[in-house]
C-alpha cells in the first residue's frame, strides 16, 4: 500500500477542498458580521445612550464601532489613492487632493479625521438626508470606488486590499456602509451652506461683494491713533441690588449652565471644566553634563586641552597683513599667453629697431624692452616674454596713454585701473630707468618722469586700504621687487604675525563638558527610560485591575503598587514636580504646558502636552484621550528640558447644580447692573462733546479727572493679519482686551468724535476719541487696486461662520438633537 503524502492529498483532494472554502467563506463572509453583532453588543458601557435625534438614540457602543471602522476606512483609502497613482491613474472623485512636492494624499473626499462626536454628527447628517429623499445604493458606491481608483482595480481586487487592510475585520458591507454615510453627511450639510461660499466646503473662501472687501481691506490697513479714558465697572457695584429676584437668578443660571467661563467674554459661564493632577519627572542635558563635570580631574581636563590643541583646535587666526604689489602677482600671471609666431616676430623687430645703439650692449640679448618715448604698435598685446614683470599679457590693444607733467591725475580714473595695469606701468618705469641713456632729450626725460609720477598715482589707488600700516615698497629703488617676486613673497611671509592660542582658562569649560558629554546624554537617557519603564509597567497591571473590578467587582485583589516617582528622580538626577489640579485654561502657566510631542513634530504636527493630555476624541466631547497613568513624553523646544508625565487623578467636567453656583450667578447679575450703570455715566461724558467743533478729550471730564486719559494710543489697526492663516482682532497699546466693540467705536466715526466702548470682558467702560486715522482715503484706495490686497481682506471672510453656526442650531433645534456627553441628563 502506497503511503505517500502526495497519495494521500490526491485521495483527499475534493474533502480538503470543501472543507477549506468552508473555512473561506467563514473567515471572509461570517466572521466579520459575527465581530460587527458581539462589539455591538459587548458591556453594560457599549449600551449607554450618547445622543438622540430624530426619535433615535446612539449608543456609545454603536458609536465607537463606527469611529473604528472610519479610522480604517481613512487608512484604506489613502493607501488605495496612492497605490493608484503608482500604476499611473489618479482619483477622479469630488474632494480628492494630492500634494505633488511631499507625495502625500491630504484629502480623499470625505472626512479625514475620525473622532467620538464626528461619527455622531455624521450618523445625524446622514439620517436627515435620506429622511429629505437623498440615498446612495451599492451600485452608486461602486462607481464612485472605480472612479477613486481611476478602474485601475476591479472591484474583486479592491475587496481582498480591504481585507488585508483591515486583517478581515472589514469587509465590502462595511465599507459602504461608510461611504454612504459620509457621503450623504457631507452632501446634506453642503446643501445648506455652500451658497456662502466659492468653493464646495468653507475651506474654499467665502464670497464677498465689493463693498464687503473694501470694508475688510480697511479693517486690515487703516490705522487710528486714540485718547481714552477707562471707567471701571466695579465701581458702581454698591449702586446694585446685594439680591436679585430668584427668576433672574434662574435665568440667569440657565443662561450660562452649559458654558465654559472665559477671561475674554462677559457672558456668563457656569459649566465646570474637566480638571486633572498631573505628575511628572524631567530632565536637562546641562545639569547632567555638570554632575559629570564634577568628577573629572583637574589634570584630565588639561590634557585633553593639549591634545586638541595638538589637533588644530582652539587657535585664533592671525590677521592678514595688507595687500602690497608682489602679493598682486596673481597666479594667472604665470600663465603665458599663446600668441601666433608672426606677432611675436614681428613685436621682436620693431623692437630692436627702435632701440638706441648704445644701450644695445648695456642689455641682455634676449631682451626686447621697448624704449619710454615709443609707443608700442597697435598689434602689440603687452611686454614681451622676457619681461621682467613675468608672462602676462594684456588683453587689450591699447597701451594707457601717460599724463603730462602738468597734468594731474584723475582719481576716479585712478580707481579704475586694474591691478595688472599698475604692475604693467611699474614695471615700464623700471626699464625705463635702466634703460635711459643720460644723454636722451629733455622730452623723453619729461615723459619718463610723467609715467613714474602716474605709476605712484596708481600705486596709491591700487593698495587696498587696511588697519595694518606698512612701508610701501618703492619700484624705482628696489629693482628686485620685480626681478624677484619670490623673495619680495618671502620677505611678506615672514612679517606675519603668528597664529594665537586660546588660553586654558577661557575653554577650560568648554572641553570639559565635550569629554563629558555622550556620557551624560546616555546617563540621562537611562534614568528616562528606566522611569518610563516603572510608568508603563504600572500603567498596564492597573488597567488590568480596573478592568477586573468593573466585569467581575470586588475580586479582593490588591491594587498594583504605584511607582514613588519622587524617590526615581531623587537617585536618578532627575526633577520631580506634582501640580495641578489644572484645566486645560489654568496649566497655560506652568513650564510643561509650553512642551511638545517629539514624535508630533517629525509627523509634520506639533501637539504640545495641553493638547495631549486634555484634549478630547471631539471638541464637544468631555471625555479627554488620555486616560490616568498613562506616561506622556514630550519635549520643551524653547530649553530642551525633557518631560516623562501622567495624570494622577482627574474631575470629569460636569453642569453643575445651582446651588453649587448660587454666589457666582449672584455677582454675574450685579455686574452686568453695574456695567449698564459705567455706561450710562460714559455716555454722559460723551454727550457732552456732541456738537461741539474741535473739542478735546480732556473739555468733556472734571478737572481731577484729566490725568486719568490715556493719550496717543496706537497706531493700531481694527483686524491684524496672519496671512493665509487668518486674522484675529488687533491689539491697541495700553489696552489688554479691547475687544470688537471697542475697534467698532474707534474706526466706524470721524476723527475728533467722542464716543463710548465696552473692552471685551465688559470689565472697564472707555470713553475714546479717535485723534487720527492714516493712511489717508485716497492712498488706502490705491493700494486697493492692487489685486494681492483685494485678495487678502477676503480672508476676513464675511459673517459666514456666524451663519454656519446658526445652520447647524437650527438643525439641532429641528431634530431635538442632544449631546447627551455633556448635557448631563
Amino acid at each position: 500500500m502506497n503511503s505517500s503524502p502526495f497519495e494521500l492529498f490526491r485521495r483527499n483532494l475534493k474533502p480538503l477542498m470543501v472543507l477549506l472554502t468552508g473555512l473561506a467563506l467563514f473567515a471572509f463572509v461570517a466572521l466579520p458580521v459575527l465581530d460587527t453583532y458581539m462589539r455591538r453588543n459587548s458591556g453594560d458601557i457599549a449600551s449607554n445612550v450618547v445622543a438622540t435625534y430624530e426619535g433615535t438614540d446612539l449608543t456609545r457602543g454603536r458609536v465607537d464601532y463606527f469611529t473604528r471602522n472610519h479610522q480604517a476606512t481613512v487608512r484604506f483609502l489613502v493607501d488605495l489613492a496612492q497605490e493608484t497613482i503608482r500604476l499611473g491613474g489618479f482619483p477622479k472623485t469630488t474632494g480628492f487632493d494630492f500634494d505633488d512636492q511631499n507625495q502625500r494624499v491630504t484629502a480623499i473626499g470625505i472626512n479625514e479625521v475620525p473622532s467620538f462626536m464626528g461619527s455622531v454628527r455624521s450618523l445625524m447628517l446622514a439620517s436627515l438626508a435620506q429622511k429629505d429623499g437623498f440615498n446612495l445604493d451599492d451600485n452608486s458606491l461602486a462607481v464612485w470606488l472605480q472612479q477613486f481608483t481611476d478602474g485601475k482595480f476591479t472591484d474583486r481586487d479592491i475587496n481582498s486590499r480591504l481585507l488585508r487592510s483591515t486583517q478581515n475585520r472589514m469587509g465590502q458591507p462595511h465599507l459602504y456602509e461608510q461611504l454612504r454615510t459620509h457621503l450623504l453627511a457631507q452632501l446634506y450639510e453642503q446643501r445648506g451652506i455652500s451658497g456662502l461660499f466659492a468653493g464646495q466646503s468653507p475651506m474654499s473662501g467665502p464670497l464677498l461683494t465689493p463693498e464687503e472687501q473694501w470694508s475688510n481691506f480697511l479693517k486690515l490697513n487703516r490705522n487710528a491713533i486714540v485718547s481714552v479714558y477707562g471707567i471701571s465697572v466695579d465701581d458702581f457695584l454698591p449702586e446694585t441690588q446685594e439680591n436679585p429676584s430668584e427668576i433672574e437668578i434662574k435665568t440667569t443660571y440657565e443662561e450660562g449652565k452649559d458654558r465654559d467661563p472665559s477671561d475674554f467674554s462677559s457672558d456668563p459661564g457656569f459649566h465646570r471644566r474637566y480638571v486633572a493632577k498631573i505628575e511628572y519627572v524631567s530632565a536637562d542635558l546641562q545639569s547632567f553634563i555638570d554632575a559629570e563635570v564634577a568628577k573629572l580631574d583637574e589634570e584630565a581636563i588639561r590634557s585633553e586641552y593639549e591634545r586638541r590643541i595638538n589637533g588644530g583646535d582652539f587657535l585664533i587666526p592671525a590677521n592678514n597683513p595688507p595687500a602690497g604689489l608682489p602679493e598682486l602677482d596673481l597666479p594667472s600671471l604665470d600663465l603665458p599667453d599663446v600668441e601666433s609666431p608672426s606677432e611675436s616676430e614681428g613685436a621682436q623687430a620693431e623692437s630692436v629697431n627702435q632701440e638706441p645703439a648704445d644701450s644695445v650692449g648695456n642689455e641682455d640679448a634676449n631682451s626686447d624692452t621697448p624704449s619710454p618715448g615709443d609707443a608700442p604698435s597697435s598689434d602689440e598685446k603687452g611686454p614681451s616674454e622676457n619681461s621682467p614683470i613675468g608672462e602676462e599679457k594684456e588683453s587689450s590693444t591699447e597701451e594707457p596713454t601717460a599724463p603730462s607733467v602738468d597734468e594731474t591725475p584723475n582719481v576716479e580714473e585712478q580707481s579704475q585701473v586694474s591691478p595688472e595695469s599698475a604692475i604693467r606701468l611699474v614695471s615700464l618705469s623700471q626699464q625705463e630707468a635702466e634703460a635711459t641713456p643720460e644723454d636722451e632729450t629733455s622730452g623723453q626725460a619729461i615723459e619718463t618722469q610723467s609715467v613714474e609720477k602716474n605709476q605712484e598715482s596708481i600705486e596709491e589707488s591700487s593698495v587696498e586700504p587696511s588697519t595694518n600700516e606698512t612701508e610701501p615698497v618703492d619700484p624705482a629703488t628696489d629693482a628686485s621687487a620685480t626681478d624677484d617676486s619670490s623673495d619680495s613673497t618671502e620677505s611678506v611671509e615672514s612679517e606675519e604675525p603668528a597664529e594665537t592660542v586660546q588660553s586654558f582658562e577661557a575653554v577650560r569649560d568648554q572641553v570639559a563638558a565635550d569629554m563629558v558629554r555622550p556620557a551624560a546624554q546616555a546617563r540621562m537617557s537611562n534614568a528616562l527610560q528606566t522611569v518610563k519603564g516603572q510608568m508603563k509597567r504600572f500603567f498596564s497591571q492597573n488597567a488590568m485591575y480596573q478592568n477586573s473590578v468593573s466585569i467581575q467587582g470586588d475580586t479582593g485583589k490588591e491594587p498594583p503598587t504605584r511607582p514613588d516617582l519622587a524617590k526615581l528622580a531623587e537617585e536618578l538626577g532627575l526633577q520631580h514636580e506634582v501640580v495641578g489640579p489644572y484645566s486645560a485654561v489654568s496649566i497655560a502657566d506652568e513650564p510643561i504646558a509650553q512642551s511638545v510631542s517629539m514624535d508630533s513634530i517629525q509627523m509634520g504636527q506639533s501637539s504640545n502636552y495641553v493638547q495631549l493630555a486634555f484634549g478630547s476624541t471631539s471638541a464637544q466631547s468631555s471625555e479627554p484621550s488620555l486616560p490616568l497613568f498613562a506616561p506622556t513624553e514630550t519635549t520643551d523646544p524653547r530649553t530642551m528640558r525633557q518631560y516623562l508625565a501622567w495624570k494622577t487623578d482627574a474631575v470629569a467636567a460636569y453642569t453643575p447644580e445651582l446651588s453649587e453656583v448660587r454666589d457666582e450667578v449672584v455677582k454675574v447679575i450685579r455686574r452686568r447692573e453695574a456695567r449698564k450703570l459705567a455706561v450710562k455715566a460714559a455716555q454722559a461724558l460723551a454727550d457732552m462733546a456732541e456738537g461741539k467743533t474741535s473739542v478735546e478729550l480732556k473739555d468733556v471730564l472734571p478737572a481731577d479727572k484729566a490725568e486719568a486719559i490715556q493719550e496717543g494710543l496706537g497706531p493700531f489697526s481694527w483686524m491684524t493679519s496672519f496671512g493665509f492663516q487668518g486674522a484675529s482682532i488687533g491689539v491697541v497699546p495700553g489696552i489688554e482686551y479691547a475687544g470688537a466693540d471697542f475697534m467698532k467705536a474707534v474706526f466706524t466715526n470721524e476723527a475728533g468724535t467722542v464716543s463710548v466702548a465696552v473692552d471685551q470682558p465688559g470689565e472697564t467702560v472707555y470713553v475714546l476719541q479717535a485723534d487720527s486715522f492714516q493712511p489717508s482715503v485716497e492712498d488706502l484706495r490705491e493700494q486697493f487696486k492692487q489685486p494681492t490686497n483685494r485678495f487678502m481682506s477676503t480672508m476676513l471672510g464675511n459673517g459666514a461662520s456666524e451663519i454656519v453656526r446658526g445652520y447647524f442650531e437650527r438643525m439641532d433645534d429641528t431634530s431635538r438633537f442632544k449631546d447627551l456627553t455633556t448635557s448631563g441628563e
